[in-house]
């Protein structure tokens, strides 16, 4: 078993020993708060150059994140097909040619005036587009991913 689906268990057991049964709206709203409190005290180790904070910090960022997706997947959504359809929709950033990826960073010059470059993958297969702080870009032709499916009609959470 892999380190990150033995912490998703881990978070499974402690978010069922909570006493709600179905998910409220401040249910979601403080974990979404523990989410942002954890990533507060990270990039606060982080300024400091605290490391061993800095990697505390991260993985509680981790485990409450996993935590707040395991609320949705308990109030209907389909975490684990979203999971995967963002995945597989990220991966379609890294390009199999050049001239795509050229074609991309004109348009991120001539149409946003956004300096970026092509950089090819460490496996030598793809090329990405990246900015100036090495975000990935999203490359000509990019589609969104559609998560629709993956939400539940209606309100999934209750007062």
């Amino acid at each position: 078993m892999s380190a990150l689906q033995y912490l998703a268990d881990a978070t499974r057991m402690l978010n069922e020993a909570k006493p709600f049964v179905t998910v409220r709206y401040v249910d979601i709203s403080n974990q979404i708060r523990l989410v942002q409190e954890e990533l507060a005290e990270t990039e606060e180790a982080f300024q400091k150059d605290n490391h061993k904070e800095l990697l505390d910090g991260t993985v509680d960022v981790i485990v409450t994140a996993v935590g707040l997706l395991q609320m949705l997947e308990k109030a209907g959504f389909n975490t684990d097909r979203a999971l995967r359809r963002v995945a597989d929709n990220n991966l379609t950033k890294l390009l199999p040619d050049a001239w795509t990826a050229i074609k991309t960073v004109s348009f991120y010059k001539e149409v946003q005036g956004l300096e970026t470059r092509v950089v090819k993958s460490r496996d030598q297969d793809h090329y990405a587009v990246l900015d100036k702080n090495d975000k990935i870009k999203k490359p000509i032709g990019y589609t969104s991913v559609n998560l629709s499916d993956c939400v539940p009609i209606g309100d999934p959470f209750t007062e």
